[in-house]
């Protein structure tokens, strides 16, 4: 996510880190929900158990960083980093739905070539593929329309605090000259005053 200005780099990383929570909290829902369903529906078998019970272990780890994101977005809501959002990365919708379908897709074609050659054989392997792939495509659903969201996202983040527009008035008059970008540009959606 490139940016032509300081305001517009605020906008960028304040937007991607609430994708990333978003993301987090449904990754841990998917995870607890699988879990779940490997044990239920594997009949409770002990291989199933124990990778349910490290699947749990992992939504731990999981709910603990979503309450530690989310206490860090409310004292701080807006990102205020002065290093640019990267313009490229693995958290864009074309990469997370590529590797979604590319799962879905090797997954089917595994379980109808597994059928072909034993009918009565597991399909633990390719209904695992699938499952992954339908999961990773749920987590992706946040990345779609960041670019088009994150003015928003900085405009509900101002209103809901008032208080940081004296900040960034305050930040605006110490911006430094030799900062690879301005604070404010034209093509800024907000100002601030």
């Amino acid at each position: 996510m490139e940016a032509r200005s300081y305001v517009e780099n605020i906008a960028n990383r304040t937007t991607m880190r609430g994708v990333i929570s978003t993301m987090t909290r449904l990754l841990l829902v998917v995870v607890v929900v699988g879990a779940v369903a490997l044990m239920v529906l594997m009949n409770f078998h002990p291989v199933a158990l124990i990778s349910g019970v490290v699947l749990l272990g992992f939504a731990i780890v999981l709910a603990r960083d979503v309450v530690i994101t989310t206490r860090e977005i409310r004292k701080a809501p807006l990102d205020l980093a002065f290093e640019p959002a990267p313009s490229r990365g693995l958290v864009t919708p074309g990469t997370v739905f590529g590797v979604a379908a590319g799962l879905v897709l090797f997954g089917a074609i595994m379980g109808i070539t597994m059928y072909v050659g034993n009918p009565g054989g597991s399909f633990v392997g390719p209904i695992a593929l699938v499952a992954v792939g339908v999961a990773l495509a749920i987590m992706g659903i946040p990345t779609l329309g960041v670019q088009q969201r994150k003015w928003t996202v900085l405009s509900d983040a101002l209103a809901a605090n008032p208080g940081l527009v004296p900040y960034l008035q305050d930040a605006r008059a110490r911006f430094p000259k030799s900062a690879p970008f301005p604070f404010s540009a034209p093509t800024d959606v907000v100002t601030i005053p």
